[in-house]
């Protein structure tokens, strides 16, 4: 092994953060911490043997060197190669065939939505995930209408938000989901009671919350909302993740690429949806990357996050550190976004 030179497999990818570093496995979906140091061993000194590299450090960090290594071979992470050439790095360009990749419609008690409209021009764009948001209340025969309208399509996931009424129970949304098999989750507010079920065999998640829906809660960035994927990781390395060919629609009709967003880019009646996603801001908003984002750019989860360009910490400042983060890559520390 003395002429080897560690290779990480293709799916591992470290990343370099302000305190500590974060090891990406694209394939597991998971992530580990690792410190500064070992990143650096990873990528600076990427083409040298075990020997070489403890030789750079005056051998006084030989123990350290092979515990990286041993942790490394251990969790799976690589293995050594005397052919380090026939490894290269898996490229993360990003493209997808659509013109939008992910939409959302919001409808109150006010909405005249011409849904059958709407839903094919997002068809045309390619759009294979919606999210439908109802503020007000529907009677199970209006939601089975406005899912039935979104079939025959090329959606692969639809997102209900659904204001609670008694009818609305979980043997009836059971049926809903079976039926209309591209029902992806359910989430009922304004609910008298709070929980959680999964319909089996359909791995569908039925949410009951008590809280009613509230769009301004957007933009809060926790652990559990991170996504250790190859899709994801390379959107971030050239687009928004948040902001990339999305786009919504507000019960009004009024077109935003985010719902909080002040900004309207026509209204659905007038616009053509394909003329609105061409809108200077909507590109420029949704090519904005973690690695120009204040204090983003130093964080180690910033290709595994979802940024927010709504809620910032200065409206002004298109590159401001998103409101509702509360962590810190200086200190390593999590704490309340309010309090930060």
């Amino acid at each position: 092994m003395t002429s080897e030179v560690f290779r990480l497999y293709g799916n591992c990818i470290p990343v370099r953060g302000a305190r500590r570093s974060l090891l990406c496995d694209l394939q597991k979906s998971q992530a580990h911490f690792i410190p500064n140091g070992l990143f650096g061993i990873l990528t600076e000194l990427a083409e040298r043997t075990v020997e070489e590299i403890k030789t750079v450090f005056d051998r006084e960090c030989d123990d350290i060197i092979d515990e990286y290594f041993d942790f490394l071979i251990r969790e799976d992470y690589g293995f050594f190669t005397n052919e380090p050439w026939k490894f290269p790095p898996v490229q993360l360009d990003w493209d997808l065939p659509g013109a939008v990749t992910n939409a959302i419609i919001d409808t109150d008690r006010n909405s005249d939505h011409d849904y059958d409209a709407i839903l094919d021009q997002l068809d045309d764009l390619g759009c294979q995930a919606l999210q439908i948001r109802c503020h007000d209340q529907l009677s199970t025969d209006e939601v089975r209408r406005l899912v039935k309208t979104t079939g025959r399509r090329q959606l692969r996931h639809l997102d209900l938000i659904l204001a609670y009424t008694t009818d609305l129970d979980l043997q009836w949304l059971g049926k809903l989901c079976m039926d209309h098999q591209w029902v992806s989750r359910v989430l009922v507010h304004s609910s008298p009671f709070d929980d959680t079920k999964q319909l089996v065999p359909l791995s569908v998640y039925v949410v009951f919350q008590k809280a009613r829906f509230n769009p301004a809660d957007c933009g809060q960035v926790e652990i559990g909302y991170f996504a250790v994927n190859i899709a994801h990781f390379s959107e971030a390395q050239s687009f928004n993740t948040c902001l990339n060919r999305k786009i919504s629609i507000t019960p009004s009709g009024d077109i935003k690429n985010c719902p909080s967003m002040l900004r309207s880019l026509g209204n659905v009646k007038t616009t053509p949806l394909a003329d609105a996603i061409k809108h200077p801001s909507l590109v420029r908003l949704g090519s904005i990357t973690k690695d120009q984002i204040e204090v983003c750019r130093d964080c180690e989860f910033r290709y595994i996050c979802t940024d927010c360009r709504a809620h910032t910490r200065d409206y002004r400042n298109p590159y401001a550190k998103p409101r509702g983060c509360g962590y810190d890559p200086y200190t390593a520390a999590w704490q309340k976004a309010s309090e930060c």
